[in-house]
């Protein structure tokens, strides 16, 4: 195992020799834990590699997937083996809501896809392949039961070994394997076409009797180009249904249009998919929506994650009010600490729809929301918190520092970021945890200035520390003013920025709100640079930053842009189509209700 200085990448799985970026190999007792985690899910994922990838090999690019979604795959199923019961049972889940982000553009690509360019091989490493295909797998795993599945996988490391294989191949072997050949036209159409399914489930009871209708069709945001009639897939469909008998899943595969499904009583409710293991959105009838936020709590963790991930997409696609994602949000800050984290998400949209001078009522609603979550979790020692509450207690704490309403706790992290960086007194490492790291430099910046960002970039300047260098300048980039990130990309042209380090600051300060008007013209003037120091493998990447923007002139100023600096970056393309619909729909959504997400935190 290899700790390079500066690796591109943040690992290669070269048999016998795996090689990793620093920051993702070493640790020290200034990780945080979320980073060990992500350390941890690496070294997984590329021992996974010495099976998948490395025993045996895919014929060609277009069967990447094979590599890249069952090492993904396999690496949550290893932690979760190795450090059982601290959450890593919900990896799929959260791959399946992070790919979704992708999946749900027209500029989105299949699973399987085809090569026709060296830039679609670039293209392949993605949310798609990764997060996609792994939680894909999952959900067969799931459908086969986790016997079945292995003998599929066993009997293609068998067939193959020392070898090339492609994904007729792999299906073979899984058709062979598990004893259940019908699941491979459902497993393709997964993998061969783009797009997320989503389920209209209608709950309904008649004579006593309880019925599913269940209505396919392709997800599609508010303002996409997609058509939402022009997909069918074969949905390994299970949904948790509690009755008078208590609780059980129905299990069927939908291959119609439209399918019924007996329940034979009628249910309380019913949670169309059940253990959050299904590679789908939903909407459901109002009566049994309300039930599932009624009983939240008894959804498990995955459930829980995946119904506010619905209603978050119902939202997007102009099928759901401000109101019912609020309260969907409101329900989920009493769920799991994965389910609190994820409605964190759907808050901050919320915020970004409104006027900065106009956020007040929504910060006396994220005190009402969240504050009692924060007084649970900052009042247990750690030894009394799960993992995942330890995860969670930042992402509340930053929340309720830069959105709610905090002074004090605010001027006491800014005084403690001084202490940890060493402004005007001994820096004192233990003065900021590692978790608070990220907030401490946020809220730093923002209210202490030019004094602290001198002060930030002293301390960088001195450290040899990958993740704290990184975390610190994206910190920066992301929340400084104007003028303060406009001096930290021109430090990151010099030398003592690392190229890594340069895609970090752009990325971030193209997603600072404040300091785009300023930072754009910026990164214009200088792009030929920027290009020039950054890895290989982002420069077609840069072009993605179009969807920071979110007005139409905005989004067609970039696109026209990238388009002219082509010849600076080869393989764009994809990524700018991307990043263009991503600002499209941005736009789109706050035209189609920026105006009641405003009436909902009005101060009248």
């Amino acid at each position: 195992l290899i700790a390079a200085a500066d690796f591109a990448y943040g690992a290669m799985e070269n048999a016998g020799a795996i090689v990793y970026r620093e920051a993702a190999l070493l640790i020290d007792d200034r990780t945080s834990l979320a980073r060990r985690r992500a350390i941890f899910s690496t070294h997984a994922h590329e021992l996974g590699h010495q099976w998948f990838g490395d025993l045996v090999t895919p014929a060609w690019w277009n069967d990447i997937w094979l590599n890249e979604a069952f090492a993904t795959w396999i690496s949550d199923k290893t932690m979760d083996a190795i450090e059982p019961g601290t959450g890593w049972d919900i990896g799929p889940v959260e791959s399946t809501l992070y790919a979704m982000r992708t999946d749900q553009l027209a500029s989105t690509r299949q699973v399987r896809n085809p090569i026709l360019a060296t830039g679609d091989i670039n293209d392949a490493f993605d949310a798609i392949t990764y997060q996609k295909g792994g939680s894909v797998l999952n959900m067969f795993e799931t459908y086969l039961g986790e016997e079945n599945f292995r003998a599929g996988i066993r009997l293609h490391m068998q067939r193959f070994q020392d070898g090339v294989a492609t994904t007729e191949d792999f299906m073979q072997s899984l058709a062979d394997g598990s004893g259940h050949p019908d699941v491979v036209s459902s497993f393709t159409s997964f993998i061969a076409q783009p797009g997320i399914p989503f389920l209209d489930v209608q709950v309904s009871c008649t004579d006593g009797a309880g019925a599913l209708t269940v209505t396919q069709s392709r997800y599609a945001p508010a303002g996409s180009t997609i058509d939402t009639e022009g997909s069918h897939w074969e949905i390994p469909f299970a949904a948790r249904v509690h009755d008078a008998s208590g609780d059980h899943v129905v299990r069927q595969m939908l291959s119609d249009k439209t399918s019924h499904i007996a329940l034979g009583t009628c249910p309380d409710w019913v949670m169309p998919n059940a253990g959050g293991a299904g590679y789908w959105r939903f909407v459901t009838s109002a009566d049994n929506a309300t039930a599932l936020l009624t009983n939240y709590a008894s959804l498990g963790t995955g459930e829980q994650m995946m119904l506010s991930d619905s209603l978050n997409a119902a939202f997007a696609a102009d099928k759901l009010s401000a109101a019912d994602v609020k309260a969907g949000i409101e329900a989920a800050a009493g769920g799991a600490p994965e389910a609190i984290g994820e409605s964190i998400g759907m808050a901050e949209t919320l915020k970004s729809m409104l006027q900065e001078d106009k956020t007040g009522p929504f910060a006396d609603w994220i005190e009402a929301t969240y504050g009692p979550v924060w007084d649970d979790l900052s009042t247990r020692p750690a030894p009394n918190m799960s993992e995942a509450e330890r995860l969670l207690a930042p992402q509340v704490r930053t929340l309720l520092l830069e959105s709610g309403n905090r002074p004090d706790e605010r001027a006491a992290m800014l005084s403690r970021a001084n202490a940890f960086l060493g402004i005007g007194q001994a820096a004192d490492p233990a003065a900021v945890a590692a978790e608070d790291l990220s907030a401490a430099i946020t809220i730093g910046v923002k209210d202490g200035g030019r004094d602290f960002y001198d002060g930030a970039i002293d301390y960088v300047r001195a450290s040899q520390n990958q993740t704290e260098r990184a975390t610190i300048l994206g910190a920066l980039a992301g929340n400084g003013s104007p003028e303060i990130v406009a001096d930290l990309l021109k430090l990151a042209l010099g030398d003592e920025i690392s190229g890594n380090e340069l895609y970090t600051i752009y990325v971030s300060a193209l997603r600072n709100p404040a300091a785009r008007p300023v930072i754009w013209p910026l990164v214009k003037d200088n792009f030929a640079s920027i290009v020039a120091r950054i890895p290989s493998i982002r420069v077609p990447q840069t072009a993605a930053a179009t969807g920071s923007f979110c007005t139409a002139e905005d989004v067609a100023d970039a696109k026209a842009f990238f388009e002219s600096q082509a010849d600076l970056i080869p393989g764009y393309e994809r990524s700018l189509a991307q990043g263009v619909e991503r600002g499209t729909l941005c736009a789109a959504l706050k035209d189609a209700a920026g105006d009641d997400v405003a009436a909902l935190f009005s101060e009248d």
